[in-house]
């Protein structure tokens, strides 16, 4: 497979998040109750993973600013002391930030354990193929319009 090949398949794929139409869809009654109720026993660890996202986004826009405060009013301005100050807070900052990565990983392997289920050859197969089928007749039908299959 060349690269211009390999490419020009990704664009079709890609093209499919531009589809505004899936905006318009509405949700079957009763799906965010049962969305609800599959995520109720992980309530706690939901919440603490919320918790550590929101913290996550606080850092991601704490340092840009510490940034330009360490360029105008420290180096700019050649107060070193700040320099010296800000890095610090910067280099605890990063020290945190890595805290929580590892402890959002954590949460992520509690919350995340698989349940393990052979599932046979011929079942196996079967499932593979209506998958392919699937996405064979979407990809038809998007590069198509008009092709007359109906998904």
């Amino acid at each position: 497979m060349s690269m211009g090949q390999g490419m020009g398949n990704w664009h079709a794929i890609r093209s499919f998040t531009q589809d505004r139409s899936v905006a318009k869809q509405k949700l079957a009654k009763g799906t965010v109750n049962r969305i609800a109720r599959f995520a109720k026993p992980y309530r706690k660890l939901i919440a603490i993973l919320l918790g550590f996202l929101s913290i996550d986004a606080a850092i991601g826009i704490v340092n840009p600013l510490l940034y330009r405060e360490i360029i105008n009013r420290g180096i700019l301005l050649k107060d070193s002391g700040l320099v010296i100050g800000l890095a610090l807070v910067v280099g605890a900052i990063a020290v945190f930030d890595a805290g929580l990565m590892l402890a959002d990983r954590y949460g992520a392997h509690l919350v995340r354990e698989p349940v393990e289920e052979r599932v046979g050859a011929a079942r196996r197969k079967a499932m593979m193929l209506c998958f392919a089928r699937a996405a064979a007749l979407r990809l038809q039908l998007h590069l198509d319009p008009g092709c007359g299959f109906d998904i």
